[in-house]
């Protein structure tokens, strides 16, 4: 059972040592940058666990918050402390609502994307390939589903076509944050929608290993848990 009661473990800790495990969004770094001058503090925290055998921690929650503190050159940030084994926190993921770029200029940067393989499915389809790791990732457009097969040759942990994949629209679109799949949810919210793109979730436990990638992960996690404060 969750502690609901127990309070966040919270730490000011250097700014260089938060290692973001994701490819961060220089567009929404520049914003939250400007946010924070304007504001004078940092409402939300970032969420980060401990690199073993480091001096360093991961960050779980709030990457592009700890490159915003980065960038403004601040040396300390209050983060939130939790362990790997805690059964109170709890991690998802972020989905890309893609928006502000032409549908055909997508699907042509799609059809540049070397390894990925496209196949039309239903919703229900994409969604079971990715729990079953039959698919890296799947696409959701006003037109239908499709989704993004593993090539023959890949290798488990290997991000480089997550990362193909979005950069074939990264700088070309603006890219806001979704928690769920359904195109009649999310289109309202979002003037100009091309597409939504959605990722497998990423297990807790290899988060210190993806902190000593050279490759990161285009992939943004959130952290929820039964502690107040986070």
């Amino acid at each position: 059972m969750r502690d609901s009661t127990a309070l966040p473990d919270l730490k000011m800790l250097p700014t260089e040592a938060l290692v973001p495990h994701e490819d961060c969004d220089p567009r929404r770094i520049e914003w939250l940058a400007q946010r924070i001058l304007e504001e004078g503090c940092l409402k939300n925290p970032p969420v980060v666990a401990a690199i073993p055998e480091s001096d360093q921690f991961v960050v779980l929650d709030g990457a592009n918050r700890v490159m915003a503190f980065a960038q403004l050159g601040i040396p300390h940030i209050v983060a939130q402390l939790v362990r790997y084994d805690d059964p109170g926190v709890v991690l998802d993921t972020w989905y890309h609502v893609v928006a502000g770029m032409p549908l055909d200029d997508f699907e042509q940067a799609l059809s540049q994307v070397s390894r990925a393989n496209l196949r039309s499915c239903t919703l229900l389809e994409a969604r079971k390939a990715l729990g079953d790791k039959e698919a890296i990732a799947y696409i959701v457009c006003e037109s239908g589903v499709r989704m993004v097969a593993f090539p023959t040759e890949y290798q488990p942990g290997d991000l480089r076509i997550l990362n193909d994949l979005v950069n074939a629209y990264k700088g070309r679109a603006d890219i806001f944050r979704a928690s769920n799949d359904n195109w009649e949810i999310q289109a309202p919210y979002y003037p100009g929608i091309t597409a939504l793109v959605i990722f497998p979730g990423i297990v807790l436990k290899i988060f210190s290993t993806l902190s000593r990638m050279v490759t990161k992960s285009p992939v943004a996690s959130r952290a929820t848990s039964s502690q107040p404060g986070l």
